[in-house]
């Protein structure tokens, strides 16, 4: 119930090999490459990138075209039997095929193109089926130019425009807003005739050499030949058909493993190459390293490593969570706000075990929750809806608080309900309804929101504390202030109202209230104190060299060479070391250093500020490769060397750390007490919100109350109200509270504590779709 841990794992070996290698990563399923690790580490002009031409694309066309010509369907099926690897083998598979299908295809494409041509030429002659004369001789007179052909219906109107033109047009049939018909013109003035047809956008046919006869004659020869090609194509079809049966199990897994080397040739991109030699780097859940080394060491002459990746920031680890049966479907809702980081903590339990209680708390009756837990197993099994198995749960908790309330759709005299039991019925003044201890229910739902605002105000000081955030765990709203202000108010005000103390005495108020509020209100000053007392062991050597810098801290290198070199800091560079590089890390990257083992090069740290720490590095000759790479991933920033670090006995008040922009005493107290006011509202609004608990209980027995009025007493309508008034108040209702709940979660809960900053874990994959 946790964040999975990650290994980050480094992967090289001959540039040939490169291709085998991805398609290995992604049959893993475990393998989230990191594109831009090295050209990040390295910053080569010559590392490079893979961008390849697809040489799968032209087989993948060639599949495509037998799978259309034989009618099988594209499918991502296993293909662990198939053993074609080489371009090679696929080619003679699909010649193979081709050979066989191709030739029958053309056959059937011709028939095809046949059969719609002949189509057409019928209705050609069945439109000049009146004219009762040989089609040979009507279209070839040597004096009268015939056209057959078809005329937009608003263009024939316009045609009495042009009654003294010698043409005469023979309407013959009017079909999908045309005029189809022939017009008759001499040879003389055919072209004058044509131009003007045309510019009424008439649409000549024209009717095929092998028409012979009347309209009679053609139609029973056409028809003929309709038969024929249509038996042809039946038996082509066959032919296809049986091919394809006895092909299709084979075709699709070889087709699927083609599109899956195609997808994963794809990836190269996200590969860097130097010297032929290629690199890629990548997180792999740690339980699953081993197996993904054994699935790598099939491809020969590659190396598998695991390197830290700790110290370089960029390489930011992805995030998967890790859940057991009862919480993992509640990572959905985890996913919607955000993922957290990979040294974050993972939510998931609190959402689940939270989303229950409440859901159950505002939903609660035993027959509806067992309908919604059913419906649920019924999404999950048929559908694999992600909503599925979160219905199941949440329908198992309405059925049990369900059976407190003595609810069974609707019905509260099957279950006796909590407040009929002995002594809460007398405490409670015997109550007959839910509705009567409504002002209980209340104050119980505002207690719930208390303490679940408690818990998450305590899980935020723990993880600030984990995270070295002192400020926002001890001066913070949401810190130890903010806990003992909100507690203070609400022990308080409780106290009074329910037992009559009075608990705001002066001390109290001052104590409890007013120094919170005065603390939260100078909340940046102490911070900033309590950033000066929180030393990270730094040195300050204003007044030294950095030769001595070195002598003083570190043990690890030849202290007699750095006295040589004591007031010549360009001397190392001709002797043990060839660099000494100041600059300045973030707190968070200098933690990481000081917790590595790295012994290649020793930081000597000079001062700090606020957000980062000043110093210097050495490095020896046989380590700079590794150091700068070190340095280089935790954003190590190169600066200027002060003088008073390189001059001897010399001292300057002039510092490299930056100064903050001071703000004036007017805004500093305008923007506290704004500040103040937000926090104290928000504590309020984010209470009273969790009345909808406590309001959502009542509607639900209201509802259900209107339901059993309006069935009725008995006989069929009473059945048939209670079904249909019970499916409506689990789909509305069920789905409000569904709605509500997750409300509270992601607002009055997780904006207490949580901090979505992290990225999905993607394992490198090749889609076959």
């Amino acid at each position: 119930m946790a964040v999975e841990k990650m290994s980050l794992i480094s992967v090289s070996g001959p540039l040939k090999k490169v291709n085998k290698t991805l398609v290995r990563c992604c049959e893993t399923k475990c393998f989230h490459i990191e594109p831009s690790f090295y050209a990040m580490t390295y910053g080569s002009a010559q590392i490079k990138t893979l961008k390849d031409k697809d040489i799968y694309g032209g087989l993948i066309k060639r599949a495509s075209v037998i799978a259309s010509g034989l009618g099988i369907e594209a499918k991502d099926v296993p293909y662990d039997d198939v053993q074609m690897e080489a371009i090679h083998d696929f080619d003679m598979f699909f010649s193979d095929i081709e050979r066989e299908v191709l030739p029958i295809l053309e056959r059937k494409e011709e028939l095809d193109r046949s059969i719609a041509e002949y189509r057409q030429v019928l209705r050609q002659v069945d439109n000049l089926s009146d004219i009762n004369v040989d089609f040979k001789d009507l279209f070839g007179c040597k004096h009268v130019k015939v056209r057959f052909g078809k005329l937009p219906s608003e263009s024939y109107t316009k045609l009495e425009f042009y009654s003294d033109k010698s043409f005469i047009f023979v309407p013959l049939e009017e079909k999908d807003g045309y005029v189809w018909g022939v017009y008759f013109c001499s040879f003389e003035e055919s072209v004058q005739v044509d131009d003007i047809l045309t510019s009424l956008d008439f649409e000549r046919v024209h009717l095929p050499d092998f028409v012979r006869g009347d309209g009679e004659v053609a139609t029973a020869e056409l028809n003929r030949c309709l038969k024929e090609f249509d038996s042809s194509l039946k038996a082509e079809s066959e032919q296809l058909n049986e091919i394809k049966m006895r092909i299709q199990d084979e075709f699709i897994k070889v087709r699927s493993k083609l599109v899956f080397l195609s997808n994963s040739y794809e990836l190269r991109s996200q590969v860097s190459v130097i010297n032929n030699k290629f690199y890629m780097a990548g997180f792999v859940p740690t339980r699953e390293v081993k197996k993904f080394k054994e699935h790598l060491s099939s491809v020969s002459d590659i190396v598998v490593e695991e390197k830290k990746y700790f110290l370089d920031d960029r390489m930011k680890p992805p995030t998967k969570l890790r859940n057991n049966w009862l919480f993992r479907p509640f990572e959905m809702f985890v996913n919607m706000y955000g993922l957290p980081s990979y040294t974050g903590i993972d939510p998931t339990p609190y959402v689940a075990i939270t989303y229950m209680i409440i859901f159950g708390i505002m939903f609660g009756d035993l027959g509806q929750g067992l309908v919604i837990s059913l419906f649920g197993f019924i999404l999950t099994k048929w559908k694999k809806a992600k909503l599925g198995p979160i219905m199941e749960r949440i329908g198992i908790s309405s059925a049990i608080f369900g059976c407190l309330y003595g609810s069974v759709f609707g019905n509260e005299t099957i279950i006796t309900p909590f407040f009929h039991i002995e002594p809460l019925y007398t405490i409670l003044g015997k109550p007959e309804s839910i509705f009567q201890i409504s002002t209980y229910l209340l104050i119980a739902a505002l207690a719930i929101g208390v303490i679940m605002i408690v818990i998450s105000m305590s899980m935020n000081i723990v993880l600030s504390f984990k995270r070295k955030d002192y400020s926002s765990a001890i001066f913070g709203a949401n810190g130890i202030t903010g806990m003992v202000l909100y507690v203070s108010v609400v022990v308080a005000a409780a106290l009074q109202l329910a037992l009559g103390i009075e608990m705001f005495t002066m001390p109290y108020i001052l104590c409890l209230i007013i120094l919170p509020l005065a603390i939260m209100m100078f909340k940046e000053p102490l911070s900033h104190a309590l950033a000066n007392s929180i030393k990270h062991n730094v040195v300050n050597i204003r007044h030294k060299t950095v030769a001595d810098a070195a002598i003083k801290s570190s043990d690890k290198l030849d202290k007699e060479t750095l006295r040589k070199a004591r007031l010549d800091l360009d001397r190392l560079s001709d002797m043990k070391f060839i660099r000494a590089v100041y600059g300045k890390l973030a707190h968070e990257a200098y933690e990481k250093l000081m917790n590595s083992d790295n012994n290649s090069f020793v930081f000597i740290p000079v001062t700090e500020d606020d957000d980062s720490v000043y110093g210097v590095y050495f490095v020896p000759k046989k380590s700079k490769a590794s150091a700068d790479e070190v340095f280089a991933g935790l954003g190590f920033e190169k600066m200027k060397m002060p003088s008073e670090l390189t001059k001897h006995g010399k001292s300057d008040d002039n510092t490299a750390v930056r100064k903050k922009e001071k703000k004036s005493v007017g805004n500093f107290i305008i923007e506290g007490v704004i500040e103040l006011f937000e926090t104290c509202l928000s504590y309020l609004t984010n209470t009273m919100s969790f009345l909808r608990v406590g309001g959502f209980i009542l509607s639900h027995a209201g509802m259900m109350l209107v339901v059993g009025v309006l069935a009725g007493d008995g006989g069929v309508g009473t059945i048939i109200v209670q079904i249909l008034g019970n499916a409506f108040v689990i789909g509305m209702e069920g789905f409000l509270v569904g709605i509500q709940v997750l409300r509270l979660e992601f607002y009055e809960i997780f904006g207490r504590f949580y901090i979505s900053d992290g990225k999905k874990f993607e394992p490198l994959k090749a889609n076959l779709n």
